[in-house]
């Protein structure tokens, strides 16, 4: 059963299932904007012509491990996961009643789109703290990017890798928050990038911002030098 917000749940099955079939149950109790999350990737209930289906990163739930589902709805929901049997079919009406461990990790999530630099195919967003790399992805067929993102003390930045090589940077960052969730399917959240080749040429060393620094970063982290993001570590 769970309540409106965040839930701590357990994935109860033997078997690794597609969300789409994990949750069949609840489908039908679902609310569009609704989420299921791991430690490291999230789906949004999101609606279609055919009812709500699951979009995300998430895309298949693994036994014995624990999720946080986020409901919508004022009211309580009660589902069963499906029950696996070895003659391969299922069971959705019995529950699996054996207890496990659920472990679950602070996160926020982001459903974003690029705008600002045309992206090629295979182009990662990749997500920055200071000069950790803490998250990456690759647009779906929607050109939407999900970003799930473990708990950090600093705001976060953006670039656009492709091949290895930061083409694109943004000038906008993104504070930290547990738990926050930003954008859907429907309507994602706009990432504004500048592409390397919009970047000064002049020799000197620019912040993400594009602040004009007086001699090369004591400090590591992220910067424009020469048309180029380059990232400084000591």
């Amino acid at each position: 059963t769970v309540h409106k917000d965040w839930n701590r749940i357990a994935y109860q099955s033997d078997i690794n299932l597609p969300i789409e079939q994990a949750l069949s149950d609840y489908i039908e109790h679902a609310t569009e904007g609704d989420i299921v999350k791991s430690q490291d990737a999230f789906a949004v209930a999101s609606r279609t012509a055919n009812g709500l289906v699951w979009k995300g990163s998430l895309q298949y739930m693994e036994a014995g491990k624990g999720y946080m589902m986020k409901r919508q709805a004022d009211s309580e929901a009660t589902f069963r996961y499906p029950q696996f049997y070895g003659d391969s079919r299922y069971a959705g009406s019995q529950a699996s009643m054996g207890k496990r461990r659920v472990n679950t990790a602070t996160t926020m999530n982001i459903v974003a789109t690029v705008s600002g630099i045309d992206t090629e195919e295979g182009d990662r967003l990749v997500a920055y703290n200071g000069t950790d790399r803490v998250a990456e992805a690759v647009a779906d067929d929607e050109q939407n990017y999900y970003l799930s993102i473990g708990e950090y003390d600093q705001t976060l930045t953006f670039a656009i890798e492709r091949d290895g090589e930061l083409v694109g940077m943004t000038r906008s960052q993104i504070g930290y928050k547990a738990n926050k969730v930003m954008g859907t399917p429907e309507e994602p959240t706009d990432i504004s990038f500048v592409s390397a080749d919009q970047m000064p040429m002049d020799g000197k060393w620019y912040t993400t911002t594009g602040i004009q620094m007086g001699k090369k970063p004591a400090t590591g982290g992220l910067y424009i030098h020469n048309g180029k993001v380059v990232m400084i570590k000591y």
